[in-house]
C-alpha cells in the first residue's frame, strides 16, 4: 500500500508546511506528500515527492460560505480535513499531519495498524476526554481510513454537521462527535504535545497551542528549515 501524507493550511502556513514536510520525508518512508493550499501556485520549490492542490476552489462543493464554521479563527481551509475521502478517491488510507509538527523518528508503521473496524487512528487528549466522558483525540496526526469513511458515508455526516453546527475546534470536534466507537487510540509518541497523552520518546513533536507561531523560533525548527530536501 502506498504511504501518502497530506498537509493543509492557509497562506500564512505555507512555509511551515515546507519545514514540517522536510522532517517527515527525512525520517519516514513516505512515497507521496500533498500540500492542500488556497492558491494555484505554491511559492516555494519542492521535490517531485510533493504535489500541491488548490482546494480553495473545491471547498464550495461541500461547505456553505454562510455556514457556522466557514469563517472561524481556523479559516475555511481547515474544514477540508473531513472531506479528504472525496479529495482523494484513489486512496484507501491517508496520513493527515499539521503544519506545526516536526517528525523525528520513522512513523511508517502506522500503515501496519489494522484499521478495518475504525474510521481513523489518533492520539488521545486526556483532559477533553474527561470533560466529554468519551474518547476525545487530537487531529494533529491522524491516519484516516478513507475507504470506510467513504463507504459508510461518515464523511457526508461530518460535512453536514459542520454546515449546520458551530464547533470550537471545527473538524476535530466533528470527527470526535461522530466517530465514537470507531477511533483507534494511538500511543502518545505519534503526536507529542501539551494536550495529548504523554510520551517519553516522541516520534512527532506537535507544537499545538503555541502563540504567534513561536515554534518558528525553536532550534529544531530552524534545523529543518535550513535543511535541503
Amino acid at each position: 500500500m502506498e504511504k501518502v501524507a497530506v498537509y493543509f493550511g492557509s497562506r500564512n502556513l505555507y512555509g511551515d508546511m515546507l519545514v514540517s514536510s522536510k522532517s517527515l520525508l527525512k525520517n519516514t518512508k513516505i512515497e507521496k506528500v500533498y500540500f492542500l493550499i488556497e492558491d494555484d501556485e505554491y511559492p516555494y520549490q519542492v521535490p517531485d515527492t510533493i504535489e500541491t492542490i488548490n482546494v480553495g476552489k473545491m471547498i464550495p462543493q461541500w461547505f456553505r460560505s454562510d455556514g457556522p464554521n466557514y469563517k472561524s479563527g481556523w479559516t475555511y481551509i481547515g474544514l477540508i480535513r473531513v472531506a479528504l475521502s472525496k479529495v482523494f478517491p484513489q486512496y484507501d488510507k491517508i496520513l493527515t499531519i499539521d503544519c506545526d509538527t516536526i517528525t523525528v523518528q520513522d512513523i511508517s508503521d502506522l500503515w501496519d495498524i489494522p484499521l478495518d473496524d475504525y474510521w481513523f487512528a489518533a492520539v488521545k487528549e486526556p483532559t477533553l476526554s474527561m470533560t466529554t466522558q468519551s474518547l476525545y483525540v487530537n487531529a494533529g496526526v491522524m491516519l484516516l481510513n478513507l475507504k470506510k469513511l467513504r463507504e459508510e458515508h461518515k464523511d457526508d455526516e461530518m460535512i453536514e454537521l459542520l454546515n449546520t453546527r458551530h464547533y470550537t475546534f471545527v473538524a476535530q470536534d466533528a470527527l470526535n462527535a461522530l466517530c465514537q466507537g470507531g477511533i483507534y487510540e494511538l500511543p502518545g509518541d505519534y503526536n507529542e504535545s501539551r494536550y495529548t497523552t504523554k510520551a517519553s520518546n516522541p516520534r512527532v513533536h506537535h507544537f499545538a497551542g503555541s502563540q504567534n507561531f513561536s515554534w518558528r523560533n525553536l532550534s529544531i525548527w530552524y534545523e529543518y528549515k535550513e535543511m535541503e530536501f
